[in-house]
């Protein structure tokens, strides 16, 4: 998970979300065909679960330390679930990236960024780029 979604789960500062980012690395139709039934049911916008992120991400994503793993379900010794949420820094990277992309003015992730910069200890500029440019 990436994006708003992963802040929910891992930050105490935001608490919903419009959609959630993610990448399925197995079983893509399953997933894709579960998310129907659940926007139907709830009456949620088809595009709730979005992985349009993939297109987004570096090729440093699949390092250990770009994310971690958050829940398994049903448990860690049987198939099944495995939800891991993008590191704080990698977090902090694409959200400066996006926000380079769409302009201060009209982009929402600048509370996330500063968010994000206080969490990781971000004093100056130069630390935010030595961030983003890894």
């Amino acid at each position: 998970m990436y994006g708003g979604s992963a802040l929910v789960l891992t930050m105490n500062y935001r608490v919903s979300t419009h959609d959630v980012d993610a990448v399925f690395e197995r079983d893509r139709t399953f997933i894709r065909q579960a998310a129907e039934t659940v926007a139907e049911e709830f009456g949620w916008p088809p595009d709730w679960l979005n992985d349009g992120v993939k297109g987004f991400l570096s090729g440093h994503d699949s390092d250990a330390a770009a994310k971690a793993l958050f829940r398994t379900y049903p448990s860690e010794d049987e198939p099944g679930l495995r939800v891991f949420v993008a590191s704080p820094t990698y977090l902090f990277a694409m959200k400066c990236l996006a926000m380079r992309v769409s302009g201060v003015d009209q982009n929402s992730d600048l509370e996330d960024i500063r968010q994000l910069a206080i969490a990781l200890s971000i004093k100056d500029a130069g630390e935010a780029l030595q961030i983003v440019s890894r």
